[in-house]
Parts: C-alpha cells; sequence; structure tokens
C-alpha cells in the first residue's frame, strides 16, 4: 500500500545524494513558506515513507527523528527558519548517504 504522502518531494530529495546548490534552490523556491509544515512531515511522515519506498534505510530513522526534532525545538529561536529546514534536510540527507 502506498501512502500519499504530503510532501513526497521533499522525501525523493532527501533519499537521493544530488546537488547541494540545486536542493536549496529547490526547496527555497517551493517551501520557503511552509518551514513548519516541511520540518513536521520529516519527523511524522518520512518514517512512513521510508518503510515503504527506502527499505534499506529504515535502520536510519532514529537517527533522522534526533535530528528533526533539534530542529523543530530551535525552530521558534532562529532568525530564518528556513535555513533550519534547509540544514534539516542536508543533515538528513547525509545520515541517509552514509
Amino acid at each position: 500500500k502506498k501512502l500519499n504522502y504530503s510532501f513526497r518531494d521533499v522525501f525523493e530529495l532527501v533519499c537521493k545524494a544530488s546537488d547541494a546548490s540545486e536542493n536549496y534552490k529547490f526547496l527555497m523556491t517551493n517551501y520557503s513558506s511552509k518551514v513548519d509544515e516541511v520540518l513536521h512531515s520529516l519527523g511524522n511522515e518520512l518514517p512512513d515513507y521510508l518503510r515503504d519506498n527506502q527499505q534499506t534505510k529504515v535502520s536510519k530513522i532514529p537517527q533522522i527523528l534526533i535530528k528533526v526534532a533539534h530542529y523543530q525545538s530551535q525552530r521558534v529561536h532562529v532568525i530564518d527558519p528556513t535555513i533550519s529546514m534547509l540544514a534539516c534536510v542536508f543533515e538528513i540527507q547525509i545520515i541517509l548517504n552514509s
């Protein structure tokens, strides 16, 4: 069964080792006004997405959730929340591709 993920394109971007500059442009263009929603989905929907679509990466879920929780908790303390979202996505990419 395939779920309908709110941010499937973000999850797909996170799961592949791709060009950081292109990722930056994509996220800034499409999601700079949806930081809270993206951070929420990275914690709530991304683990299910990995189980359904990237089973070899399921063992990385605990590390990912720790990172997402960190960025969610500092969300209200940063000057530019978009930078936090970008950093979270880049750190998840590092975890998944290590």
